[in-house]
């Protein structure tokens, strides 16, 4: 897994998203060295709600991913 991206559902019959769901996936990542970015809490108002997760904005993403070049002698 190269990066994990956790939000909660958003507009008009969202469910609710336990704290604990986000923790575990969050330190499942931080163990497995994944990097995680925290969308939102979600519901109905998001923007209230906002992105912070324990005081802290998790933003993290995958570093780029270098892909091997076609030459003419050995095209893919």
């Amino acid at each position: 897994m190269h990066w994990v991206i956790v939000g909660g559902e958003s507009g008009a019959g969202a469910r609710p998203m336990q704290k604990e769901w986000v923790l575990s996936i969050r330190d499942l990542c931080e163990k497995a060295k994944v990097p995680f970015f925290f969308k939102q809490w979600g519901g109905v108002r998001k923007s209230k709600a906002g992105r912070d997760l324990e005081g802290k904005k998790y933003d993290s993403v995958p570093g780029r991913l270098e892909l091997p070049v076609a030459s003419a002698a050995h095209p893919r």
